[in-house]
């Protein structure tokens, strides 16, 4: 008989399904946005677009779902600390505020999140 298997981080906070499903969606659509596999940005690497990357994902999340734990998604990304979260999403804004070409980019992804989860 098939199974489903579900994967579930090792985090206190377990988002709903619905909650896994806007991180799978914004971390697939933007790494396909860059040409990086998902598990790419899962490393602890530094090189700049990886970090980059993952911020604007954290930002994508919480503005699509801002619901989902800080903790949580934290630890999607194998963090231990909420605090990068918080990082993550005043970068962002910041970088939106004066660059016109990052808050297109961040609008286009938006959209393109919110009409994947619309089928």
């Amino acid at each position: 008989a098939e199974q489903d298997y579900i994967l579930i981080p090792k985090v206190k906070n377990h988002a709903t399904l619905t909650e896994q499903r806007v991180i799978d969606i914004t971390t697939a659509i933007v790494c396909l946005d860059y040409g990086v596999r998902p598990e790419n940005i899962m490393t602890k690497s530094r090189e700049s677009v990886y970090p980059q990357m993952r911020y604007k994902i954290m930002y994508l999340v919480n503005k699509i779902n801002p619901g989902i734990p800080y903790k949580f998604l934290a630890g999607y990304f194998g963090k231990k600390s909420h605090c990068i979260i918080v990082h993550a999403i005043k970068k962002i804004k910041g970088e939106m505020e004066v660059m016109v070409k990052m808050k297109s980019e961040m609008e286009l992804l938006e959209k393109r999140v919110r009409e994947e989860l619309a089928k």
